[in-house]
């Protein structure tokens, strides 16, 4: 991954200790019903039409000033379907430091292999904003790309996305979060609001059939566990009417 400044990877800890949090698959009964588009007839199509796709987010939002203000969302072992996935509602309090304004709101169509970031509630400026996406199951990401840039009302914020195969982030603000080598503190804000359009390109392997070849001790003992846990989500997962396309 690229190098962060502290404040971000303190968030990606974050994502990754929300991934590990105790999780059971939902049931059929719970998962909500979407359009049933035209399937692709490839066997990662095939697995991902009869599977329900559970995922972890994290959203961060963060200010600068005196306070530096931070304020995190973050949700474990989704089931994605129709709406948003992560929204105000999933404010976590024991990442969230300070008073600042402003919500994010994260919402997953398998149907257009596409991801949408939306500022929400009261006008706010913020210096940093940045997403987590963790897939549990279907197919790897291997790519993710900025479609539409509307986040901070059409204020260039943008910086970079990622793709890491079980996953993805992306990170907009000022180019002093994100970059080591500034010589400077980050000092400038933007208005968010609108909305922002992330489009992912899926492979050919499922995640749960990968091979990682994650192996030794320390931070790598985290994505092993991650991967396995990725494994008993699919084996547990039941089948949902919704038969995402996943053509990239």
């Amino acid at each position: 991954m690229h190098q962060r400044t502290l404040a971000t990877a303190a968030s990606a800890a974050a994502a990754t200790a929300a991934l590990l949090a105790t999780a059971s698959a939902a049931s059929a009964e719970d998962a909500s019903p979407s359009p049933s588009p035209s399937v692709s007839d490839t066997p990662v199509a095939a697995a991902v039409a009869t599977t329900e796709i559970h995922a972890s987010l994290l959203a961060m939002l963060a200010s600068t000033g005196a306070d530096m203000a931070v304020k995190m969302f973050s949700v474990d072992d989704v089931v994605v379907g129709d709406g948003p996935e992560l929204t105000a509602a999933d404010l976590d309090p024991d990442f969230t430091e300070g008073d600042m304004c402003g919500d994010l709101e994260i919402d997953i169509d398998l149907t257009t292999s596409t991801v949408a970031v939306t500022g929400t509630g009261d006008a706010c400026e913020v210096s940093l904003a940045g997403v987590y996406v963790f897939f549990y199951n279907g197919p790897v990401v291997e790519d993710v790309t900025l479609v539409s840039d509307g986040l901070f009302g059409g204020v260039d914020f943008f910086q970079e996305a990622q793709a890491w195969d079980f996953g993805f982030d992306a990170g907009w603000g000022d180019p002093a979060w994100f970059d080591f080598e500034l010589d400077e503190e980050p000092t400038t804000s933007a208005v968010l609001g609108g909305t922002s359009v992330l489009s992912l390109t899926f492979g050919d392997e499922l995640i749960e059939d990968y091979d990682w070849g994650w192996s030794g001790s320390g931070p790598d003992d985290l994505v092993e566990e991650v991967i396995e846990k990725s494994a008993d989500v699919a084996d547990a997962a039941a089948p949902v009417a919704a038969t995402p396309s996943f053509t990239g």
